[in-house]
């Protein structure tokens, strides 16, 4: 049987932007197949920002902790200054965020918020505030 893909992206280098739509219950593994295949997409730029949207997920804490924060943080490939704004709705999902960024490896250069809104997390990230109309339509197709 073939594994369900609970995630999907659009990179914006206009925007300098990687947007991402995760669904459902996702594993330590899962986060690493799509860092792979963003950072193997030829618009992949490793300062680019990124806008992960989680409000239709169901964290497991204990697969995402540690070994997380401890890849982003030490991989070359990750290494370079800048934002993620993790969307959320649930209170689960800011906890869990919250947990995360707690447990992020000391050295990183990432730095992580968290947002209910996707106007906040644009404004965070810099990115023009005319732009909230198309990415969050661009949102709604990767959640099809």
């Amino acid at each position: 049987m073939d594994k369900v893909k609970r995630f999907k992206y659009l990179i914006l280098p206009e925007l300098k932007l990687i947007v991402e739509h995760w669904t459902g219950e996702y594993s330590f593994d899962e986060i690493l197949e799509l860092k792979n295949q963003e950072a193997s997409d030829s618009d992949w730029s490793d300062s680019f920002n990124v806008l992960a949207d989680d409000r239709e997920t169901n964290f497991r804490i204990e697969a995402l902790l540690n070994e997380n924060a401890k890849y982003f943080s030490l991989s070359q490939k990750f290494i370079k200054k800048r934002k993620t704004a993790l969307l959320t709705s649930l209170p689960k999902q800011v906890a869990t965020s919250v947990l995360m960024q707690m447990y992020q490896h000391p050295e990183a250069l990432v730095t992580v918020e968290i947002f209910s809104t996707v106007k906040a997390a644009l404004r965070w990230l810099d990115v023009d505030i005319t732009e909230w109309e198309r990415i969050n339509e661009l949102l709604n197709q990767l959640k099809k």
